[in-house]
């Protein structure tokens, strides 16, 4: 069973053909959901009923000296 790690990034690509008046209909809400910061997830309804195509996971380690210039930032407020 694989468990989530926060040093791994996990890409997933899926397809789901879409055609006439409900490919219309996406592009429209996707346009203006794509200009929200919140409540997003509401108006991706096709992301549902998708043929996965491939998954890959990456290990995402920090380089060396990169942990305390990330910390010094932080801690001057930038946020990052």
């Amino acid at each position: 069973m694989w468990m989530y790690d926060s040093s791994k990034r996990v890409l997933i690509l899926m397809s789901r053909l879409v055609v006439g008046r409900k490919r219309r209909e996406f592009s429209e809400r996707y346009k203006s959901a794509s200009l929200l910061f919140q409540s997003r997830d509401k108006d991706m309804y096709l992301e549902r009923s998708l043929e996965l195509l491939g998954v890959t996971c990456v290990e995402d380690k920090l380089q060396q000296d990169v942990k305390p210039s990330l910390e010094l930032l932080w801690n001057a407020g930038i946020k990052i």
